[in-house]
């Protein structure tokens, strides 16, 4: 059991807390481990998915943090938030949607660019341009939050590595395309 104190405390410490009180719906499902598969992160994505998770939001709007249950490597990669809950995992491999050509749905929050893969009874958000994949998949009973999520990428200061074509910026060359990018 400490082990599992331990992971909450690292996976709330240094995050911003907003202001705001918890249902007592919320609380219960905080006190339930979420399980979320993670791979071992490879060394180059170590360090930039635990600044991320730093500065990712205690509470997520209504929705109460949840406990990760303690696998591997998970405490610097995940977090999760409400019930069902909002995952997030950091340091994911490339989508398989994101190849070129590809006309799957890009959505771009506060400058931060996430492909967006629709699923049943869930929608699966991949953060694109940036030197780290994230994943956060959201419940359809639970309504979209993406930009807490792009403010703790830029927050983390992780750079754009690649462009998202009709993103607002000037026009690329095929190579500097986030479809283009290993």
């Amino acid at each position: 059991m400490p082990i599992v104190v331990l992971l909450a405390f690292a996976l709330t410490s240094g995050r911003k807390t907003p202001a705001s009180s918890t249902s007592a719906g919320s609380k219960a499902a905080a006190t339930t481990p979420v399980t979320i598969a993670a791979a071992t992160p490879s060394p180059d994505v170590i360090e930039p998915c635990a600044q991320v998770v730093s500065k990712l939001p205690v509470q997520l709007e209504d929705q109460a943090p949840r406990i990760v249950h303690p696998t591997p490597n998970v405490a610097a990669q995940a977090a999760a938030w409400g019930d069902p809950p909002i995952t997030f995992l950091c340091g994911v491999a490339r989508p398989a949607q994101l190849v070129p050509g590809s006309t799957t749905e890009v959505s771009t929050v506060d400058g931060v660019n996430w492909l967006t893969v629709p699923q049943k009874n869930q929608t699966t958000y991949y953060l694109i341009d940036r030197p780290v994949y994230i994943q956060v998949v959201i419940p359809e009973s639970q309504h979209a939050l993406l930009p807490p999520f792009s403010q703790a990428v830029l927050d983390a200061g992780l750079p754009q590595v690649c462009q998202v074509p009709g993103s607002g910026g000037p026009q690329v060359a095929n190579d500097q395309l986030c479809t283009h990018r290993p």
